[in-house]
């Protein structure tokens, strides 16, 4: 017998839950379902499990008799380990049904399904299906019958599933008397710590868990569920509580009635039951059973339940009309929050024959838009599965169930809605359905949005089917379905640009067991952060490969073959993405002859990059075989399995390791040097990794172009100098204004440490050097700022760096970047433990250069003007003769303009000969003054004469 666990007797002397989950380290329940311990008893098994059960005494008006708690201690099956615990709140005898609720309880089966009991768990770790089933419910059924209670087994997860940590609300359902095995679904651990919605519930609910019924219940109940709605922040008055839902329908001639998500909330604290509603559907079919039967009329309203307790108002509708002359759906939204209102209406008018020659007609056309409303876009393998494109009552997009309510639910709720409410977001959308030459259907939408983000769009969806008469001699030869779409968006603070294609799923060759797959997709970003950068693929990324969450996803390019229990396989891939490219494919062939079943396959990947340069390559090849009896209650199972895996790489060196399996033992050896990530490289080879070291990029304050003139750096006699800011190649420099010049220096190398003139001006973390296997390696980023001196009597002109006292007022700001991850970070972190595995990635947040603001000019004290008041005092003048006068008439030559003035006057100024004395002039200054003056062509006065002379000068003649 093991040791008992101390703390069964601390949970029995408990009061409170909070106390009882505190002791056994299980998080606290919500705030909802506290109670109070009253009559604990406690029950032993010889393993060491135990169980603590009896009455609470609830804080709200809940009835005592009513409830009852339950911890179980389940030690470790085998070995050490930690204890599992399991806290358990009961509510027993709630006896609510479905014939209860309003409306429903009318087309509900005559057998009642009934809500017989809801239970809280909690457990401390978690436990996979058989753990519960075959352990702990055993367990607790044997402590139960010595403790003379009952209680209910703890719900057994669904096949691939564990029950986790943290809490549960599991529930138990009758049909009739008949129970149903319980569903179980995950709370929050605390208020206002929800999962995301899902089923069409509010934010606040938790994920529904639905039970099939059909075949169970009768045709008019379709499904049941359960899910746990927390308590409302506002109104602080609503509880807890949990749902018990039902999908149900009724039929009165060519009439039918549905509701979606119906039932009733059944607070946790005792009150009274309420019930509730989603959605309503009604639909018209003069015969159901022949689908060709017109006209078909069908609508739905859906309402979110829970709006009006946030106070929030959402209301989704939809119709569908059926003639033989034309179809007509339209979809709309009306929603109301705090934040303002959103609506969308997107409507579709489809027919045999809309428009157009017989060579390309149009069968439908579609058109919507929202206000303050979100189109979520879909993936390159999601287009045929879009709404607003493939159609509202397509069977790819909604499955087999056309009713309005389905169409609503797609559309608007579930998990991943198509389209949302969100402020400030607008969208516009059309489109048309068409066909070619009777061979190709297609769709076409083009959608725009506007607001903070915005995108342009065009999708696209073609559909060809070669003539019948292939294997089944009724399908076609051949089905392609093609998936396009072309996009700019911009996702603040990303703008990219990509195109994708994509086959159907449904797509096959020659028969429909052979599958056809495939896509590619090209995205580059033109704006954002990520500015250049292009990712491209056919088939997707290597195996084991996580492309970040912005890269385009497509299928692999294959082909698979099943038929007769044989299935065959093959699939290829490229990729190119930053710093890296991988390619590879695989084949794969199995037959299943029930008893037997073999299996062979072979794969290689190639994965180059180059920062660093690395080439690796895996390649294998498997065959097996495995066989199964049943020998009365025992089935035996024996399997065989023989391959090699080889992997290779060259960075620089070259080296490789091989593995051969042999049924139950393996072996590997290897050859060359180690794998890319242990090999060290020289600093040598590593500088010719950066990509352009050093950028001095000018912020602000730049002087426009054409009015820099020339510059001749001035040589640095250190030698040191890597260039001053602004100079080019071509001798040119930067003129800065007097106000406002900033600048910065931006190196492809991070730096631990920034210096200013050998003063320190900002400072970052230690550097890893990963191809040289270096860390925490100190790196200076200097930067040196001087100005141009030409010494008294001298025509020589040398740098002078600034001192302290002079760059006083001057602001320094440190420039970050993310830089790779293969250059530089620690060598000791896993870049790629398995072939391929994941992104080279980034190290965030690197101190990469700084940033200069040059303070602007100090303006000097103005001067005051004095002056004596008689020096102010106005002089009267005498009255004078003008020289002219009106009436007086010209003598002389009379001025005149000729052509080409201007031009000869611009040509003057720079002739050779002023030239030539120009220079004799500077000559004889520099000579007389031993000061250099600037030798200058004036090409821009010559070409400034032209532009300030408006008009042809007035000449007068010469001659007397």
């Amino acid at each position: 017998m093991r040791e008992k666990d101390p703390k069964a007797e601390q949970v029995r002397a408990a009061k409170t839950s909070e106390k009882v989950t505190e002791t056994v380290g299980a998080p606290a329940l919500p705030k909802a379902w506290g109670f109070t311990l009253v009559d604990a008893g406690l029950q032993w098994a010889d393993s060491g499990a135990w169980l603590v059960s009896g009455g609470v005494s609830r804080s709200d008006d809940a009835g005592d008799t009513a409830s009852s708690f339950l911890v179980l201690g389940l030690p470790p099956q085998t070995g050490p380990g930690d204890n599992v615990y399991v806290i358990g709140l009961q509510m027993a005898g709630i006896g609510v049904g479905l014939k209860d609720i309003p409306v429903l309880g009318d087309v509900v089966p005559p057998t009642n399904v009934t809500l017989d009991r809801v239970q809280l768990l909690v457990t401390t770790r978690a436990m996979d299906r058989d753990t519960v089933d075959k352990h702990a419910n055993l367990v607790l059924a044997d402590l139960s019958a010595k403790a003379g209670v009952k209680t209910p087994p703890l719900p057994v997860p669904d096949e691939g599933r564990s029950l986790e940590s943290g809490p549960h609300v599991a529930v138990d359902l009758k049909l009739g008397e008949r129970v149903l095995p319980a569903l179980w679904i995950d709370t929050p651990a605390r208020e206002g710590t929800v999962p995301p919605a899902a089923s069409g519930l509010s934010a606040g609910a938790s994920q529904t868990r639905w039970r099939d019924l059909a075949g169970v219940a009768g045709r008019s109940l379709r499904r049941i569920g359960v899910s746990y709605q927390a308590p409302a922040a506002s109104p602080a008055s609503t509880p807890a509580r949990v749902r018990l839902l039902v999908d149900a329908a009724a039929s009165f001639g060519p009439l039918e009635l549905s509701f979606q998500d119906a039932g009733t909330n059944i607070p946790v604290d005792g009150s009274a039951p309420a019930p509730t509603l989603s959605g309503v559907g009604v639909s018209y079919d003069p015969d159901p059973g022949d689908p060709a039967a017109l006209p078909k009329v069908a609508g739905a309203l859906r309402v979110d339940p829970d709006a009006a307790v946030r106070g929030e108002v959402r209301l989704d509708g939809v119709v569908l009309i059926r003639t033989p002359a034309v179809n007509i759906n339209v979809a709309g939204s009306y929603a109301k929050d705090p934040r303002g209102s959103s609506v969308f209406l997107f409507g579709e008018l489809g027919a045999e024959h809309l428009f157009g020659p017989p060579c390309f007609t149009v069968k439908r056309l579609m058109l919507g838009g929202g206000y303050n409303s979100m189109v979520r876009l879909p993936a390159p393998d999601e287009v045929e599965k879009f709404p607003l494109l493939a159609g509202l009552t397509d069977e790819t997009v909604i499955g087999k169930d056309h009713s309005p309510l389905k169409v609503l639910e797609v559309l608007t709720s579930g998990s991943k809605p198509w389209i949302t409410p969100k402020k400030d977001s607008f969208w516009g959308a059309g489109g048309l359905e068409f066909e070619v030459f009777g061979i190709v259907d297609g769709n076409a939408l083009l959608l725009i949005e506007f607001g903070a983000d915005w995108s342009v769009s065009l999708f696209g969806l073609v559909k060809v089917e070669l003539p019948t008469g292939g294997i089944t001699k009724s399908d076609p030869y051949a089905r392609i379905v093609g998936q396009f779409s072309a996009q700019l968006e911009h996702r603040d603070p990303d703008t990219t640009l990509s195109f994708a294609a994509a086959l159907g799923k449904s797509s096959y060759l020659v028969a429909k067991e052979c599958k056809i797959t495939g896509g590619l997709a090209l995205r580059t970003w033109v704006g954002g952060p990520d500015k250049g950068t292009t990712v491209f693929t056919v088939g997707g990324y290597a195996p084991g490969y996580t492309p970040k969450q912005a890269y385009p996803v497509v299928p692999r390019v294959g082909y698979t073959f099943t038929k007769w229990g044989i299935t065959a396989r093959a699939e290829a891939y490229f990729a190119l993405v930053p710093r890296a490219v991988m390619a590879g494919g695989s084949l794969s062939l199995a037959q299943d002859l029930r008893l037997v079943r073999w299996w062979c396959s072979a794969s290689i990947d190639i994965w180059g990059e180059w920062q660093p340069f690395a080439l690796r390559a895996h390649a294998g090849v498997t065959v097996g075989i495995a066989a199964e009896a049943n020998l009365g209650f025992v089935r035996l199972r024996v399997s065989a399995e023989i391959g090699i895996d080889l992997e290779m790489w060259w960075s620089p060196e070259f080296g490789g390791t091989f593995t051969v399996h042999l049924w139950f033992i393996s072996f590997t050896g290897a050859w060359g040097a180690g794998p890319p990530e242990k090999q060290r490289i020289p600093w040598a080879q590593f500088q010719r990794q950066i990509p352009q070291p050093l950028k001095i990029p000018m912020r602000q304050g730049l002087v426009p172009h054409g009015m820099e003139g020339t510059y001749t750096p001035v040589p640095d006699p250190t030698g040191r100098r890597s260039g001053a800011a602004g100079e080019a190649p071509d001798g040119q420099v930067w003129t800065a204004a007097q106000r406002g010049f900033v600048f910065a220096t931006e190196c492809s190398a991070p730096a631990s440490e920034v210096t200013v003139n050998n003063t320190q001006r900002a400072s970052g973390q230690l550097v890893n050097v990963r191809p040289m296997r270096k860390t925490s390696v100190k790196a200076l980023h200097a930067v040196t700022i001087s100005h141009v001196r030409t010494e008294k009597g001298s025509s020589t002109e040398r740098l002078v760096a600034l001192t302290d006292d002079e760059l006083a007022n001057w602001t320094f700001a440190p420039v970050t970047a993310h830089v790779p991850f293969a250059l530089w970070s620690d060598h000791n972190e896993a870049l790629r433990p398995d072939f391929g595995r994941a992104d080279t990635g980034v190290v965030e947040d690197q101190l990469t250069g700084i940033e200069v603001t040059v303070p602007e000019p100090t303006a000097h004290p103005p001067t005051a003007l004095c002056a004596l008041v008689a020096d102010l005092e106005a002089e009267a003048l005498e009255d004078g003769n003008l020289p002219l006068s009106r009436d007086d008439t010209v003598r002389g030559t009379v001025p005149a303009r000729n052509p080409g003035v201007r031009e000869l006057i611009g040509r003057e100024i720079n002739c050779d000969q002023v030239r030539t004395r120009r220079i004799a002039l500077r000559q004889a200054l520099l000579a007389a003054t031993g000061r250099a003056l600037a030798d200058d062509a004036l090409t821009r006065y010559g070409t400034g004469a032209e532009k300030a002379l408006t008009d042809e000068p007035l000449l007068l003649d010469a001659t007397p």
